[in-house]
């Protein structure tokens, strides 16, 4: 796991060649510290002992640490951005909640679903971001189509404004309820003009 950790990429070829069973411990090392040398010896040397499970762990792991090279390379290897950790949460709502905005730019560029719930109250990414006053990332998917009027969900759901405790969280997604609404008002006017012809 050194050799991962430290991007000792011939160490790590060699240990592959032998026969290691702990690819995935040496993969989800060099996920951790955004070894994207060692990433790159791993999965090319790896053959059959990456499966998806254990690159989606890698990916959890990239994403957590805000590694964006990290993240692209593993996706690009296969890992799936919707592989969920045990808490239930992506690999977006983990970047996101860490404050990481160039991984989060990383995964939604990847595809990954901006407003899917996961883990305990149907979470969000942006409802993770909000509740940890992460306003660049609040900022970055927002623009990207995710769900200012979000309500957790279970026996009390809770309103995105009250996770927000940051000033500047609060406005941001105020500033998008509104923009909405507005947009709302103007099909509906454009639609009542149409039907009025």
């Amino acid at each position: 796991a050194l050799a991962a950790k430290h991007g000792h990429r011939a160490l790590i070829e060699l240990l592959i060649r032998a026969g290691t069973s702990h690819a995935g411990e040496l993969l989800g090392s060099a996920a951790a510290s955004g070894q994207t040398d060692a990433l790159l010896a791993l999965l090319k040397a790896g053959g059959g002992l990456l499966d998806l499970d254990v690159l989606g762990g890698a990916l959890l792991t990239a994403a957590t640490h805000g590694h964006r090279a990290a993240v692209s390379v593993l996706v690009n290897a296969g890992a799936s951005v919707f592989k969920q950790d045990a808490a239930g949460l992506s690999p977006l709502m983990l970047a996101s909640a860490n404050g990481h905005v160039d991984a989060v730019r990383a995964l939604i560029k990847a595809s990954a679903p901006v407003n899917a719930p996961g883990g305990p109250g149907g979470n969000t990414a942006l409802s993770l971001a909000a509740r940890n006053g992460r306003a660049a990332v609040v900022a970055e998917l927002l623009r990207n189509g995710a769900n200012a009027e979000w309500r957790g969900s279970g026996d009390s759901p809770v309103d995105l404004l009250e996770l927000a405790h940051e000033p500047t969280v609060k406005a941001q997604i105020v500033a998008e309820r509104q923009r909405r609404a507005l947009e709302r008002e103007l099909l509906s006017v454009r639609e009542r003009g149409e039907e009025a012809t």
